[in-house]
């Protein structure tokens, strides 16, 4: 039987770094993947949702499930919809993902708002990972980053893209997460009934980061389902 291939997309502003903690603990064949613009690529502002997933396409194996974060789930939405794929996971993600005008001016600025890094994790997520997580958002070019979250703020094709899907779809949420729309949970269930969603205790916006255990297991857990529908190895 085949395996499962994992392609793991990562949200504004940020890079493969994204993964850190849970690809240090992840077995399974997988890809951690640099929107582009990072690294040593120039920044473009040539991009779109509909634009990164085209360009990820030849990555797809008949076998892939998506995973995305924030900016990395719309994308997921969007190869889901546009090629076969067996699964899609979002991860503090929703299908639209508005950015308040505030927060977009100061990014086209070079600014990257303090108050956007503090909402992004929980209470009681220690400082030392704000600080981390600071460091590696300095990393990405800041036109980079802001062209980032334009096209968040953008995307409109979501709520057809969700409609349209046939695969599983397993939303992973952060209990503190502020900077998903309110109500998103509801709103995705009701376009697409067939979602399983779970809410992970003491986290926001970056699950992976804040309790990467939690949100492995959820992983492994979709991947019996998978499996189970599919016939796809384990």
């Amino acid at each position: 039987m085949e395996k499962i291939n994992w392609l793991f997309i990562h949200g504004a502003g940020g890079s493969a770094s994204t993964w850190r903690y849970l690809e240090n603990e992840w077995d399974e064949p997988a890809q951690f993947i640099n929107l582009g613009g990072r690294k040593e690529e120039p920044a473009t502002d040539q991009q779109s949702v509909e634009a990164h997933a085209a360009s990820l396409k030849p990555l797809l194996k008949p076998s892939s499930v998506v995973v995305g974060h924030s900016l990395g789930g719309l994308i997921a939405l969007e190869l889901a919809r546009q090629k076969e794929v067996i699964g899609a996971v979002l991860i503090g993600s929703h299908f639209t993902l508005p950015v308040h005008e505030k927060a977009l001016a100061k990014l086209e600025k070079g600014q990257y708002p303090e108050g956007l890094l503090l909402a992004s994790f929980a209470a009681e997520t220690p400082e030392e990972l704000r600080e981390e997580e600071r460091k590696y958002i300095s990393q990405v070019k800041s036109e980079q980053t802001y062209h980032d979250f334009l096209i968040c703020d953008q995307y409109s094709n979501g709520k057809k893209a969700l409609t349209e899907l046939s695969v599983p779809i397993l939303c992973l949420y952060g209990c503190e997460d502020k900077l998903i729309p309110p109500g998103a949970a509801s709103a995705l269930f009701s376009h697409h009934p067939e979602v399983k969603q779970t809410f992970i205790p003491g986290t926001g916006h970056y699950p992976m980061l804040e309790k990467p255990e939690a949100v492995r297991e959820e992983l492994l857990q979709f991947k019996s389902v998978l499996q189970k529908q599919g016939g796809y190895s384990l």
